[in-house]
């Protein structure tokens, strides 16, 4: 009853919020297996950020995905499902309401590259925090754990990706990956 129950929600919320954080440092700490397959990029960015509009919604922000049509890659599914979830709640937390998400998702066929990208009109973040953002336990969010974007880091380029992150007072933050294509079948 009343002060019991108030206790009782809190201490589930904080086990909870442990949880997430043994998670993150285990996902960090653990060495990166994967599982590879041909997996197409864009079938899998909107499978993924389906499950996120409404949060996006709830928060008066918008999702855009531009996709040129399949594009493939060889890649672990679970693992490039948590790097579009880190991008996404990363963005969403740093766009303000009433905003638009853009994703990205291009491919350069002469080079074999597959770019997804992701822009947040957010705030600028400022140059000199923008090399650390990839630190493990580096945070500019007072309730962030700093591993969100180094676990990010960590599976692009374990599947032989690159991770890019860009920064401006026009346009926000852009986050860019890129990915070598998959041969044609």
């Amino acid at each position: 009853p009343g002060t019991g129950a108030k206790r009782a929600e809190l201490a589930s919320q904080e086990a909870g919020r442990i949880g997430r954080l043994l998670e993150e440092i285990l996902l960090y700490a653990k060495p990166i297996q994967l599982e590879i397959g041909r997996l197409d990029l864009g079938q899998l960015l909107e499978e993924v950020l389906s499950t996120h509009r409404a949060a996006a919604e709830a928060r008066g922000q918008r999702l855009e995905i531009l996709a040129q049509g399949e594009e493939f890659l060889l890649g672990d599914r679970d693992r490039l499902t948590q790097v579009i979830i880190n991008l996404s709640q990363n963005a969403s937390e740093a766009a303000p309401q009433g905003s638009t998400i853009r994703w990205t998702l291009s491919a350069d066929r002469r080079a074999g590259t597959l770019a997804l990208e992701v822009k947040n009109p957010g705030p600028q973040v400022p140059q000199d925090l923008l090399s650390r953002l990839t630190e493990p336990f580096f945070t500019t969010k007072p309730a962030g754990t700093g591993l969100g974007l180094s676990i990010v880091k960590r599976l692009v380029e374990a599947h032989g990706g690159d991770l890019r992150i860009g920064s401006d007072a026009r346009s926000g933050t852009r986050v860019r990956l890129v990915f070598a294509l998959a041969e044609a079948e």
